[in-house]
């Protein structure tokens, strides 16, 4: 027997052959691993940053976090106060944390400037709710906010079809939501045609169309307490007021409770609204307030959450993605369909109350 064919010649050439196998098959994994098989999303962390501690903001949260924890995000939720050293302040702790990306509802864009401008010089910045834009944002993403001020509007005018004299409460006009609400309201109020960049009105001025009359606007800084004084201030100084717009979520229930200060009864006046918290629900079934213009809050939060992820990863934009804005939906909330939308999940339904739709009859 020659030495080629000898047991231990034979057990080399398997053990050579066993490695080069094995050797083939670790470069295939490596290529398939590191090249061929799809990866999943790179591991981020995010941050979101809210203006107030409302009850508001829970849909929004939720619909931020449900993405978070699909698509491998670290989502840091902050909610801030009205005031804006504090946000500030959370914002540039959030940028020295080492995080991927911030959202922001920013409480006065134009004092904010330039924390929110380095901001986005250092990670992608996305506003949503209200908006900043000449903060070198990516998106904004929330409702058309001058759109529904004029839907609110035109709700008030279905219970007040002769016009009248109208006060407006805000929590502020500096930032871009309440500004923009309010204009439209105004805009709507008196006749006016649709101009989402007109200049505001003067929010000291008295504003007569040919119908309705904006007798004065109510701010309170975004303190609902606040609003109760403020609203209260308003009426004592115009009592001949007849119709009340409430453009933020504690809006409506202060104008309620501003309206009793003053030792006048809630259902002399017409009211509509912003939102849907558990107070604006039970005065709408109570029939205090005539309708609530509801922003699909719970897709805000969730798209925000999917355009930061995306500008942080560098994810490309699609032909429908390249406006700065995205715009979610709203619901004009009525009597007629709160239960409706108390059951689809469009509205969150209050402890104890019902979201089973009413049978026809």
């Amino acid at each position: 027997m020659s030495d080629s064919d000898s047991p231990g010649r034979r057990a080399v050439v398997w053990s050579r052959l066993f490695v080069e196998i094995l050797l083939v098959i670790g470069v295939a994994l490596v290529v398939y691993f590191g090249y061929v098989r799809e990866r999943g999303p790179r591991h981020l962390k995010l941050a979101l940053v809210t203006w107030t501690q409302d009850p508001f903001w829970q849909p929004l949260l939720r619909g931020a976090q449900d993405y978070a924890d699909k698509s491998n995000v670290d989502l840091t939720i902050v909610q801030s106060t009205p005031e804006v050293d504090v946000q500030t302040q959370h914002i540039k702790d959030l940028l020295n944390s080492g995080i991927d990306g911030i959202a922001v509802s920013p409480n006065d864009a134009n004092a904010q400037h330039d924390i929110l401008l380095q901001a986005a010089n250092k990670v992608p910045l996305v506003t949503f709710d209200t908006d900043a834009p000449d903060s070198n944002r990516k998106r904004f993403v929330g409702i058309d906010n001058y759109a529904a001020g004029r839907i609110c509007a035109g709700e008030l005018t279905e219970v007040m079809p002769d016009g009248g004299p109208v006060l407006i409460s805000v929590g502020s006009v500096t930032m871009q939501h309440g500004r923009q609400r309010r204009q439209g309201v105004i805009d709507e109020l008196l006749g006016r045609g649709f101009d989402r960049d007109r200049e505001a009105d003067a929010v000291d001025a008295v504003l007569k169309g040919p119908k309705f009359t904006v007798v004065a606007t109510a701010t309170d800084g975004g303190v609902p307490s606040k609003a109760v004084d403020a609203i209260a201030a308003a009426l004592r100084a115009h009592p001949e007021t007849k119709g009340i717009v409430g453009l933020f979520s504690y809006s409506a229930s202060a104008a309620i409770d501003a309206i009793k200060q003053v030792g006048r009864n809630p259902n002399d006046f017409k009211i509509v609204s912003f939102d849907a918290s558990d107070e604006t629900q039970a005065a709408l079934e109570a029939g205090a307030i005539h309708a609530s213009i509801v922003q699909d809050s719970y897709r805000c939060g969730y798209e925000t959450m999917e355009v930061l992820a995306n500008e942080a990863r560098g994810v490309a934009r699609g032909p429908a993605e390249l406006s700065p804005i995205l715009y979610v939906g709203i619901d004009v909330l009525t009597t007629k369909n709160l239960a409706l939308l108390r059951s689809s999940g469009a509205v969150d339904t209050p402890s104890g109350a019902s979201s089973t739709q009413p049978s026809s009859p």
